[in-house]
This record gives C-alpha cells, sequence and structure tokens, in this order.
C-alpha cells in the first residue's frame, strides 16, 4: 500500500477545500487551445501554493490516515478490497486517464498499476496527460481527452470478450 496515507489524505483535503484547493489548480503549463503552425498553442498557468491552512489540514490528515489505515480491521478491509480491485478485474479493456502533475493520485501508482494488470494479460490502455491537475484533464484538454476516449470506445467495440 504505498504512500496509502498521502493519497488518501490529499484525496481528502480537496475534496473539504474544493476548489480552493492547490491540489484542483494548475501545476505548470497547460497544451490545449487552437492548432496554430501544426502545434497546440501554450497557455501558460500560475502554479497554485498550498495555503498555511491546507497545509495544516493535509499534516492532520496525513497523520490520522497513518493511524486508521493500519489498524488491524481496518488495514485487513482495505487490503481485501484492493486485492480484489487488481486481481479480478473483468476481461474487458481497461483505460487510465491520469496526469504527472496530478496533487492527488501519483502518476507511478496509476503507472505501476497499469503494468500490474498487463502482467495479468489484460488488454490496459493509459494516457498521461502530463500537466493537468487532479480529475481536470478533460477541461485543461479537451480535444486530446475526447480523441482518446473515441480511440479507446473504437477498440471496444471491436474486442470479444470470452
Amino acid at each position: 500500500m504505498f504512500q496509502l496515507p498521502v493519497v488518501w489524505a490529499a484525496g481528502f483535503s480537496a475534496a473539504m477545500l474544493k476548489k480552493s484547493s492547490s491540489m484542483t489548480g494548475p501545476t505548470t503549463e497547460s497544451l490545449d487551445g487552437p492548432v496554430v503552425n501544426g502545434t497546440l498553442n501554450r497557455v501558460g498557468s500560475n502554479v497554485t501554493q498550498p495555503s498555511w491552512g491546507e497545509c495544516f489540514l493535509l499534516s492532520t490528515l496525513r497523520k490520522f490516515f497513518e493511524i486508521v489505515l493500519y489498524v488491524p480491521d481496518v488495514n485487513k478491509r482495505l487490503c481485501k478490497v484492493l486485492s480484489v480491485l487488481s486481481e479480478q478485474q473483468p476481461p474487458c479493456p481497461q483505460f487510465y486517464l491520469y496526469s504527472s502533475a496530478d496533487r492527488v493520485i501519483p502518476a507511478e501508482c496509476v503507472e505501476r498499476f497499469v503494468e500490474s494488470q498487463r502482467s495479468l494479460g489484460r488488454s490496459v490502455f493509459a494516457h498521461d496527460f502530463v500537466s493537468s491537475p487532479h480529475v481536470d484533464h478533460y477541461r485543461s484538454f479537451p480535444h486530446v481527452y475526447s480523441a482518446k476516449i473515441d480511440e479507446f470506445l473504437k477498440v471496444c467495440s471491436t474486442v470479444e470478450v470470452s
């Protein structure tokens, strides 16, 4: 359960603070917009820095989850759920959209999960949006997002499930 308390703390912090959370803001440049000379325009964006209140909340939640998630009964149930989710996926194609700039779910966690699913023989597709914030891929890259979804749906429509 690599970085699990950190991920849970970041997720809860972002949910509690909603749009005022630095976790939901941009972290680097975003690429999208009209095509000029065959390339997408770069749209600069300000990096959102966490406030002291957000830092305090994040630190408190991380400490809370470091304790709660390792209580034996909680840990046992959580491990069971994660095991089912990772080892008993249905035999249909999987698609993971993520971003290296996501401050809630580290890209390495997604990439490791994708590789573990592939090692089990699953058909897995993934796309790293590189710079979009947590759950903001469509808003940051509407054209790329739509194209990737269309591409995946075309693959799914030709797959035979045994």
